[in-house]
């Protein structure tokens, strides 16, 4: 599930994990979003993939979500799928509660309870021999439903 936020006053969607222990923000986004690093010597290790080495620490990095504002603590690593992601130490902290069936997020804030709808993200599907289809009707349907939708061409 993916959701629109500001980190370090800058706006980035990001996607909420319910599987992943902490929360991660991608190398290359560390010079925008204006982060100071710490050292720290920890490596990470996901499904199916080899163990990294995490890059740095950015404490108390200020975060707004819809209503809710706090600081969150950044563990950077080297990620090819995600800018960031929100694990269950943020949910924790921001008492979310993940409810996909209704494309939604629920924020159990002690004074008020309140939805805020997810953000669409479109993924294009790969073809069994390694290519990926993108149709007019797909795109359009992407930015019918207020998707963001972005284009990538490889030339060789």
């Amino acid at each position: 599930m993916y959701v629109k936020i500001r980190a370090n006053d800058r706006k980035i969607v990001v996607i909420l994990h319910s599987s992943a222990t902490n929360t991660f923000v991608v190398d290359r986004l560390v010079t925008q979003l204006g982060l100071r690093l710490s050292n720290i010597q920890m490596s990470m290790k996901s499904m199916n993939v080899k163990a990294q080495r995490i890059l740095g620490m950015a404490y108390s990095v200020p975060m707004v979500l819809d209503k809710w504002q706090g600081k969150q603590d950044l563990l950077v690593v080297t990620l090819d799928n995600f800018d960031i992601i929100l694990g269950l130490d943020f949910l924790k902290r921001a008492k979310i509660v993940l409810m996909p069936h209704l494309d939604r997020i629920l924020l159990a804030n002690e004074l008020c309870s309140y939805f805020v709808p997810c953000h669409k993200v479109m993924v294009v599907e790969s073809q069994k021999d390694g290519s990926s289809l993108v149709s007019t009707i797909v795109i359009s349907k992407a930015s019918k439903k207020g998707g963001e939708v972005f284009l990538v061409v490889t030339v060789t």
